[in-house]
């Protein structure tokens, strides 16, 4: 009798256990958005981003639901993708409004990738549910927790006017070398703020559907005078959000391999971007930096996990 209520009370201190796992991990919860590609190389790096991301994660119990977005004629490959990486917490959505724009307005549209206009346009109305959400790219390898990154953002405040200053992203501007001026030949006036990537910031998902921000992207995009001079959704972004409407978060969320410390690879985000090749076209060999050529080793780690898991 006494072994039977021992046992129940061990039951009860095991369930208030589990239970008390399961809120903690629910209060670190993260989502991200990010898009698929059909291409082999492209679709290589987002099994980079996820599984990265995740072994991160799961070394602070953060709870991570990936989004991903797929064009409608990549639909089939998309759900095979999420299947075989065997990662929890993924859930689709099918873009079918992109490439109606892309083949309405090809006249006057210079963005390089529909996939780049799905991520960076579309994100906010296919997944209503949410209000805020990480964005990431797919050439990137993460090192820290994403919660890290989402708590350093901090709360949205409530919108009460679309053009009145108030936090609507966060973003790392990152230590780039890049020179954006010709972004801007939209605008007849000099750019009241230095120029932001998209690549990696965290969204108002719940002010980018209330203020229309889409529909105002779309705007410049038909515009016979802007239109071809559109490069990409960098400079959408940065026509649309002023100076007002962002927050800065540390640059370790948006850095190159080059410029890491030493010989390390220890930053909050690795980004392969400003580099000649992205890295699944680089190799150790011909890599004359000793923090890329590190860098670029634990991409190839990861990407060695992925193939196998496609196969």
């Amino acid at each position: 009798m006494q072994w039977h209520l021992v046992s129940k009370y061990l039951y009860v201190l095991r369930l208030c256990f589990d239970v008390r796992s399961l809120v903690r991990a629910q209060s670190r919860r993260v989502d991200v958005i990010l898009a698929f590609s059909a291409n082999d190389n492209y679709r290589l790096g987002l099994g980079v981003t996820m599984l990265s991301a995740s072994f991160a994660a799961a070394k602070k119990d953060t709870l991570i639901y990936f989004h991903l977005l797929c064009l409608a004629d990549e639909a089939v490959g998309c759900r095979n993708f999420a299947e075989r990486m065997q990662i929890p917490r993924v859930e689709i959505r099918l873009s079918r409004r992109i490439s109606s724009v892309v083949n309405t307005q090809r006249k006057n549209i210079h963005v390089s990738s529909r996939h780049n206009l799905m991520h960076h346009l579309d994100f906010a109305d296919l997944f209503p549910n949410l209000d805020r959400a990480i964005i990431l790219d797919t050439d990137v390898l993460v090192t820290t927790d994403l919660f890290e990154l989402d708590n350093e953002c901090g709360p949205f405040a409530n919108l009460n006017d679309c053009t009145s200053p108030s936090k609507q992203l966060c973003v790392s501007a990152g230590r780039t070398r890049f020179h954006y001026h010709a972004y801007y030949k939209c605008r007849a006036i000099k750019p009241k703020h230095n120029f932001f990537g998209v690549g990696i910031h965290i969204s108002n998902l719940e002010a980018f559907r209330h203020c229309r921000r889409r529909q105002q992207m779309l705007n410049f995009l038909e515009d016979q005078t802007c239109g071809k001079k559109i490069t990409g959704t960098k400079m959408l972004y940065n026509l649309i959000f002023d100076e007002s409407m962002i927050a800065n978060v540390s640059e370790r969320w948006n850095t190159t391999p080059d410029l890491q410390q030493g010989e390390n690879c220890i930053s909050g985000i690795i980004h392969f971007s400003g580099l000649r090749k992205k890295p699944w076209d680089l190799s150790t060999t011909n890599v004359s930096n000793a923090a890329t050529a590190t860098c670029l080793h634990q991409w190839r780690t990861y990407a060695r996990n992925v193939e196998v898991r496609l196969l």
